[in-house]
């Protein structure tokens, strides 16, 4: 109740939740959860994938140096650090759905570029870009996912949507288990562009990224984010179209036919806003997050990154690695050696190799034991 004593009329954002409650979970929530997956996949992708054939192209790339591998894992981040900032306020001022689609659509691109690279700086270049527009296609990936489920069902959908990495994280594996292992090599225009099995490793993985570009186009865009830029009467269209779906009801039995009726006729009686500017949007933006940085939320903010930084740290060192150093388990000397001189053997000798003009460069396949493979020793 107000001051007055009178019940509060419902807000729209209260209003919602009661329409998505007619809806019930059905047939359009499993289409958005199979969306989910496949772009979670995609988005586990663009971190993964070089872990995976850094042991197979380091000839074809010019014989890479560790340095030079750990610049490759690394390139997808220095994109995130570049867009994971400003992400969140563009899905909030664009939408979910726009930057879904250029999110999934650009990591396919670049994907498929860097299947295409024939150098180093060219597969560089292709990473650090997908790290660009992951930020901006995972924000809205788990916020409109969210934003279509009531709150009675919306733990136990995110719940469902977070097992989904781990299931990625099988699934990556065991695609480049199934391709690294073969040989192939194809030359075209005269040798002038040459694809290996790593490259046709990357193309492969592209796929997953432009199915979940494929699969959001037909995932409208969030009722809640369209109420926010006042747009009630598309908002309301696209729960009715929710319900007709979920119950296989007509639409004339949809409980709310009038819903933000009249939210639209005082929007209409309204003098028409001012557009205002992107910078002008931003400053708000800006506003909104600036209670982050008072006490106490500032030392909360503080520690939480920490921790947060801490462990995906370890994490990632340990899951972009282990390719690498698995391989150089399997095809060294490792009788009687513990694994940080069994490192410093294989360090030594690209080291040596680095100085030999004549060495042959012959790529390691690190799933099974190749009789073409030399061993350290």
């Amino acid at each position: 109740m107000d001051s007055t004593g009178m019940d509060k009329a419902p807000t729209p954002m209260q209003q919602i939740n009661e329409a998505y409650k007619c809806c019930k979970f059905g047939w359009f929530h499993i289409k958005l959860l199979a969306a989910a997956f496949v772009g979670t996949v995609a988005s586990i992708l663009v971190t993964c994938t070089t872990s995976y054939l850094l042991p197979t192209a380091e000839c074809d790339l010019n014989n890479m140096s560790l340095l030079e591998k750990g610049l490759l894992n690394a390139s997808p981040y220095f994109g995130m650090i570049v867009s994971s900032v400003i992400a969140g306020f563009l899905t909030d001022t664009f939408g979910r759905k726009f930057f879904l689609k250029l999110g999934f659509a650009g990591i396919f691109v670049f994907t498929v570029l860097g299947g295409s690279s024939q150098s180093y700086n060219m597969l560089v270049a292709a990473k650090f870009f997908e790290g660009i527009l992951f930020a901006t296609a995972v924000s809205a990936l788990v916020t409109v996912t969210s934003e279509f489920c009531h709150k009675d069902i919306r733990d136990r959908v995110m719940l469902c949507q977070s097992s989904f990495a781990a299931v990625g994280q099988t699934i990556i594996p065991a695609m480049a288990w199934g391709i690294l292992i073969r040989d192939w090599r194809y030359s075209f225009f005269d040798g002038y562009v040459v694809l290996n099995t790593w490259n046709f490793y990357l193309y492969a993985m592209s796929l997953w990224s432009l199915a979940s570009f494929i699969m959001y186009a037909f995932i409208p865009e969030s009722p809640k984010y369209l109420i926010t830029k006042k747009k009630y009467a598309e908002a309301r269209e696209i729960i009715i179209k929710i319900y007709v779906e979920n119950t296989g009801n007509a639409r004339t039995t949809f409980p709310y036919p009038d819903l933000w009726k009249n939210e639209e006729k005082d929007q209409k009686l309204k003098d028409t806003p001012i557009t205002k500017s992107i910078s002008h949007q931003i400053v708000v933006g800006l506003q909104t997050v600036k209670v982050l940085f008072r006490n106490p939320l500032l030392l909360y903010l503080i520690t939480l990154s920490i921790m947060n930084f801490l462990t995906m740290g370890k994490y990632n060192m340990v899951r972009l690695w282990y390719p690498q150093i698995s391989t150089i388990i399997e095809h060294g000397d490792i009788s009687g050696v513990d694994l940080c001189v069994l490192l410093d053997k294989y360090t030594e000798d690209l080291r040596l190799k680095s100085n030999l003009t004549m060495y042959e460069c012959v790529p390691v396949s690190y799933f099974f034991y190749n009789e073409t493979s030399r061993p350290l020793s």
